[in-house]
């Protein structure tokens, strides 16, 4: 029966979205999403609109479509502004590994569709992660577990809860709450158990113990980073927050002598060095190091800038936002102006036309 139910879903959806067969994108094409007047467009890296502002919500561009929503349905749209697949979907997610999530209308249930359209996967998940590698987390019920492209499930074992595959191997959360990582053949990489567990990035993951206190809660954390063979190549970090590395460095933070949601914020590189020594007063708790294209947001008494990799101001603590750079942009705002500027700090397009009290589905990236 299962069989059965794909092959009429993927034949009617074939026969909806043949147009897809055709499209080919750009990939030197880089589009960013604008905001005119309540309706969402594409610009180019110059600023100039590629698409008009004519939908009533978007996602960032990914393999070459982009989701917009119409009329309170989502599709996905091709370079150019036009539908490649039509909006008739409750929900839908960027394209990752040639796979998206939809939801179907009546159960709100998650399935996966290709790029032409077609039901590969059927809807009936409660939560999934985008596939990478081929594989994808997504869970029934309380349980998580992977599955194929085919949807077959890959592994015997399920677990409380699932991230995707980054660099080869996969945190997942065990039935007493602690986090281990496996490959991609299912086994345990070691018997190690963590607090918390970040996924891989640059060969490392961030990983935490708690330092047990009343009542069993951690009075705080120690933190390590682990290689893709589970061995610590730092530990004993002096600090009450630490952060993933990203082109090499990663955020740290102390709370001592400071407000409950006051931090003080630095950077360290991959041997444990202050680049930046813990100086930048961040509030509300927020720790956000994250490099992207050479620059990362930073804060300083809740406003924003962009420090390079030597730890230096390259644009000036002056935003009330600042998302990544992400393909020579990011979005910044500013006096309740919203719009890009570039690696210099120089506005690129135009402000966004917006009422203030506007929620934006569009976030800013970080």
């Amino acid at each position: 029966m299962r069989h059965l139910l794909l092959f009429f879903c993927s034949c009617f959806f074939l026969l909806l979205f043949s147009q897809c067969d055709t499209y080919k994108a750009d990939p030197t094409l880089k589009l960013f999403p604008f905001y005119k007047k309540n309706q969402y467009g594409f610009m180019d890296s110059t600023g100039k609109a590629v698409i008009p502002a004519k939908f009533d919500a978007v996602k960032e561009f990914q393999e070459g479509v982009a989701a917009a929503q119409e009329n309170g349905q989502w599709g996905f749209i091709r370079q150019d502004g036009e539908w490649l697949i039509e909006p008739a979907y409750e929900e839908l997610y960027s394209f990752s590994d040639g796979l998206a999530a939809f939801a179907e209308t009546e159960n709100g249930k998650l399935g996966f569709l290709n790029e032409k359209g077609q039901v590969v996967i059927l809807p009936t998940y409660d939560f999934v992660k985008p596939f990478q590698g081929g594989l994808a987390a997504v869970s029934q019920g309380d349980r998580w577990h992977f599955i194929n492209k085919e949807g077959e499930k890959v592994f015997e074992n399920s677990f409380s809860y699932a991230e995707n595959f980054h660099e080869g191997l996969a945190v997942v959360q065990n039935a007493d709450g602690a986090f281990q990582y496996i490959n991609e053949k299912g086994d345990y990489l070691t018997d190690d158990a963590y607090l918390l567990a970040q996924n891989f990035q640059e060969n490392w993951a961030l990983v935490a113990d708690g330092i047990q206190g009343a009542e069993d809660q951690p009075d705080s954390l120690i933190y390590h980073f682990i290689n893709a063979q589970g061995k610590v190549q730092l530990t004993n970090l002096p600090y009450d927050i630490v952060t993933p590395f990203s082109e090499g460095l990663a955020g740290v933070a102390l709370t001592e002598g400071q407000g409950q949601d006051t931090l003080l914020v630095g950077i360290i590189d991959k041997k444990g060095r202050e680049v930046v020594a813990p100086t930048y007063e961040s509030t509300y708790g927020i720790v956000f190091v994250h490099y992207q294209e050479g620059l990362s947001p930073v804060m300083e008494d809740n406003t924003w800038g962009y420090l390079n990799k030597k730890g230096a101001l390259a644009i000036p603590i002056q935003y009330q936002e600042a998302g990544n750079f992400k393909n020579g942009l990011a979005l910044v705002k500013k006096e309740d102006k919203i719009y890009y500027i570039n690696p210099k700090g120089e506005q690129i397009g135009k402000e966004w036309e917006y009422d203030t009290n506007t929620t934006f589905v569009l976030n800013f990236q970080r």
